[in-house]
């Protein structure tokens, strides 16, 4: 399913809240991916508004935010449960997890099928030879059938288990690609510091006094003015 909506230029960003509200709303989806290609920081600025941001982290649905290039980081990226670097790579990713997933389920039902279904021509070969025997053939056929029933009842046990058994491996999944999103770094009190033209500052020598930062916290952000730089050895690190 695509929800079109601008991504650059006046009135984007409420266009992308609202197409992030109605999947959302519509139910049937089981991942989002809030993507576009790359381009300068004013034609990514619309993934950068608040609007954008609070609908991507308010989703229900899991969202996977893959905006601009590698150089390119969002406030949507960090709002997201997965940030990648381009559509085509949020698009293997999902294809990946989905055909492993498949196989992995597969390779359950062809195990349960096998085991079972051998299990029950065993029994009926057992049950025919009982037919033919002269010591109370009616009360061995009837055993027979109660084991056939007892069986019966465990193929749609064990078939249930497999089941939930794949439904929990699918909810670690979901789990393990929460633990891999940049906001819950920012949870634990870091934060992530951007130069005016929104490239991420990892060195304090790329700066100068009077330079705009702006940083991201886990709740909200600020815009500074560095008034001194202090290396590595002035800082005791």
């Amino acid at each position: 399913m695509v929800r079109s909506v601008r991504v650059q230029g006046e009135g984007a960003s409420k266009e992308i809240a609202e197409g992030i509200e109605d999947l959302n709303k519509f139910g049937q989806v089981d991942l989002i991916i809030v993507c576009r290609g790359g381009g300068s920081v004013e034609d990514l600025w619309a993934f950068n508004e608040e609007v954008v941001a609070r609908a991507v982290y308010a989703s229900k649905i899991p969202t996977i935010s893959a905006v601009g290039h590698q150089i390119n980081i969002t406030l949507s990226d960090l709002a997201s449960d997965l940030f990648v670097e381009t559509p085509s790579a949020a698009a293997k990713i999902i294809v990946d997890k989905k055909n492993a997933l498949l196989r992995e389920i597969d390779g359950y039902k062809y195990g349960m099928n096998s085991s079972l279904f051998e299990l029950i021509h065993l029994f009926k070969q057992n049950l025919v030879a009982l037919t033919h025997t002269l010591k109370s053939p009616l009360d061995r056929l009837l055993e027979k059938e109660q084991l056939l029933d007892e069986l019966t009842g465990a193929m749609h046990s064990h078939a249930d288990h497999y089941i939930k058994l794949a439904g929990e491996r699918f909810k670690a999944l979901i789990q393990r690609l929460d633990a891999l999103s940049p906001l819950a770094v920012l949870s634990r009190g870091y934060s992530l510091s951007m130069s005016a033209d929104g490239v991420i500052i990892k060195d304090a020598a790329k700066l100068k006094p009077q330079d705009r930062v702006k940083t991201i916290l886990n709740k909200g952000a600020f815009i500074s003015l560095v008034q001194e730089v202090i290396h590595e050895r002035e800082a005791g690190i």
